[in-house]
């Protein structure tokens, strides 16, 4: 959630030191980037009261709102060490709404789940989603 926060406070000083005077605009964009640090808090609770389930033939049990859903990994998921970018999808709902993006960082869970999430990713969802793709 710091990161998230961070990025934004970066954003808005960014924005406040190279405008000297300001305008209609320049109150609507600082408006935009508060109101967008909003919502990524939002989302960042959210996740804090997620759980994740590794399930060992590759798809994933997320616990969250009194619910637990089994989704799938889809093709394309990566992983750049710092950050994980899946996109998952729920074969019990098959239009848009039942495709989920979901972007994770170290922060977001303990060390040794991190690694482990990140090895079960590799092993099992990226070899899944690649067979069905």
């Amino acid at each position: 959630m710091a990161s998230v926060l961070l990025f934004h406070i970066a954003a808005g000083l960014a924005l406040f030191v190279s405008i000297p005077n300001f305008s209609v605009p320049d109150l609507f964009l600082i408006s935009l980037i508060a109101l967008s640090a909003f919502m990524a808090g939002r989302v960042e609770m959210a996740k804090a009261e997620t759980s994740f389930v590794l399930q060992s033939d590759g798809s994933l049990k997320i616990g969250r709102e009194g619910g637990i859903r089994t989704l799938r990994v889809q093709a394309g998921a990566v992983d750049f060490g710092f950050i994980l970018w899946i996109g998952l999808a729920d074969d019990e709902i098959h239009t848009a709404r039942g495709l989920f993006r979901l972007g994770l960082v170290p922060r977001n869970m303990k060390v040794d789940e991190w690694r482990a999430f990140r090895i079960w990713l590799r092993l099992l969802a990226f070899k899944r989603s690649a067979e069905s793709a």
